[in-house]
């Protein structure tokens, strides 16, 4: 009977022991189960830290959330440009975003999120419009403006324009690369499509003002190859119209022939709106496109290209370009700062020789 007893006291003492070995098992299992997902969860934080700082453009946090705080993708953009500041932090503050996945792999991980931006392009259109205006009206009254100047009145104009923002929203999806540096997740490098969504699609405003400003010097035979014999350089928008009208040549201030071209502009829109800033008038001969000519003989037509034209009225409008020889013309006309989505026509014009 004893005997008995002593088995079923060592019997008690042994399953004891063996629970306390299996609830600090489940503990140490538990402990470390929530330590890798704790860790698992860190390049997402960090991820997230970042993008909350671009909602209201705090770049010294944004800095500590990307390795060697570098970056010099946001300050090689406009984003760092101290006239746009006011205007970039009202467009972040629509901006909201998810986390949509992860490859951990230990001490690198690559983070997916999805942000949706407010989407400025059509927002910018106003804004390029109302400053070439200032500009224009800036450089007839002898005005010489320079390029801080030029900064500091398109950083206004923006800001004027920042009410109209939040009504039209695009989504991108970003993989970031992330790296663990001591204790801490950093992202290893940006690139454009951060600036992307910080900036509105700001940088499509600059390629398109570059692309105006270089279009003199550069050029394209593209359209030389598409014009036939009766194709017209008409166009219809919603704010304007073309027609051509006619062409001749004359001769430039230096008694150098050039081309006059006149067409009836027409004002569809509800506002002033001027021909130089809605029409990009380009001519090529023997595929180089010409230069911009002053005829010799000024005309109310010439005048009417820089003049605001108030709604629904329609002016002959004349465009002078300098001649190389008397072979046939190409003419491109386009709607100014369309960002790719407006209409091309072209003609070709036959000079008499």
């Amino acid at each position: 009977m004893e005997e008995k007893q002593i088995e079923k006291g060592k019997s008690k003492k042994s399953r004891k022991k063996l629970i306390v070995t299996l609830v600090i098992l489940l503990v140490l299992f538990a402990a470390g189960g929530t330590f890798v997902f704790i860790q698992y969860q860190k390049p997402k934080k960090a991820l997230e830290e970042f993008l909350e700082a671009c909602k209201v453009l705090d770049y010294d946090t944004m800095g500590t959330r990307v390795k060697a705080a570098d970056l010099s993708v946001i300050e090689d953009s406009d984003l760092g440009d101290e006239a746009y500041q006011d205007f970039f932090k009202k467009v972040n503050e629509h901006m909201t975003y998810e986390i949509e996945g992860m490859d951990f792999n230990g001490k690198t991980a690559t983070v997916t999120a999805k942000i949706k931006y407010a989407d400025g392009s059509g927002v910018y259109k106003n804004v390029i419009s109302q400053y070439l205006k200032k500009i224009v009206g800036t450089a007839f009254s002898g005005q010489e403006m320079s390029e801080e100047d030029n900064q500091e009145l398109l950083g206004a104009v923006l800001d004027e324009n920042s009410g109209e923002l939040g009504s039209t929203f695009s989504e991108i999806i970003i993989d970031y690369p992330m790296e663990k540096l001591g204790k801490n997740w950093v992202i290893t490098q940006l690139d454009n499509n951060t600036v992307t969504f910080l900036s509105a699609n700001f940088s499509s405003v600059k390629e398109e003002l570059n692309s105006q400003e270089a279009g003199g010097e550069t050029g394209t035979v593209e359209m030389e190859n598409a014009v036939t014999e009766t194709s017209k350089i008409d166009l219809e928008t919603e704010k304007f119209s073309v027609k051509y009208k006619s062409h001749k040549t004359g001769t430039d201030y230096d008694g150098n022939q050039c081309l006059l071209v006149y067409y009836d502009y027409t004002n569809l829109g509800e506002e002033a709106s001027s021909p130089m800033v809605n029409v990009t008038l380009k001519a090529y001969q023997n595929k180089e496109q010409l230069e911009v000519a002053i005829p010799s003989n000024n005309e109310e037509a010439i005048d009417n290209f820089t003049k605001e034209i108030t709604p629904k009225t329609t002016v002959t409008v004349c465009q002078a370009f300098a001649l190389k020889d008397t072979s046939n013309v190409t003419l491109e006309l386009s709607e100014s700062f369309s960002f790719g989505e407006g209409q091309t026509t072209g003609q070709i014009l036959k000079l008499t020789k």
